[in-house]
């Protein structure tokens, strides 16, 4: 209860910049509510769902490559898939002909840009849940422990910034798995971890 509280004064710190589309260069720093994500569905080419690394040299020539780890970019493009499923499945060809550059300002993209962010959102907020659950059963008789990440304003401040949240569900899912005596299931949650951020 506490973590979907801390995450929901998140979300509705970060309404300004949504109502904005992320388009006020000056609001997005003035009120804290800059995120990445708008900014790489367009960047990236998730508008166009192409897939982060593709090799495709005329997708290269309009996309950088996604510079994240593999975990982070296949959630990336995963909810970019959903985004454009719930989207109605738009017709991204027309897209191809216009300046990649010019796409964020296209009011369809825009809408989907924002679709995009809530998709992930919700993600993030079902895995700092689980993290909050996972942290719980860490030490049995202290489950308040993780009120200390249930209630970090880094939680709500930064949750919406970036994809950390799939790593910070796997390195709590560690904490749990080495509390049970289990060391090959933490390796192996340590290591997608890795794949997803360097720091676990």
């Amino acid at each position: 209860a506490l973590t979907a509280l801390t995450f929901a004064l998140g979300m509705v710190q970060k309404s300004t910049c949504y109502a904005t589309s992320w388009q006020d260069g000056d609001l997005r720093y003035v009120h804290m509510c800059y995120s990445d994500l708008p900014y790489l569905y367009t960047g990236r080419g998730f508008a166009e769902l192409n897939w982060p690394y593709d090799d495709d040299s005329q997708v290269r020539e309009r996309y950088a490559v996604m510079e994240y780890p593999v975990g982070i970019s296949y959630w990336a493009w995963g909810t970019a898939w959903v985004t454009h499923w719930v989207s109605g499945s738009p017709d991204i060809s027309p897209r191809y002909d216009q300046p990649a550059d010019s796409l964020a300002g296209d009011p369809a993209i825009v809408k989907e840009m924002k679709t995009f962010v809530v998709v992930n959102a919700l993600g993030f907020a079902l895995l700092a849940l689980i993290s909050s659950a996972f942290l719980v059963r860490v030490n049995p008789g202290r489950p308040w422990d993780a009120a200390g990440f249930a209630l970090a304003p880094p939680l709500a401040l930064t949750g919406l910034i970036n994809w950390d949240m799939v790593a910070v569900v796997l390195v709590a899912g560690a904490l749990w798995s080495w509390a049970r005596g289990r060391p090959f299931l933490t390796g192996v949650l340590i290591g997608l971890g890795t794949a997803a951020k360097l720091y676990p």
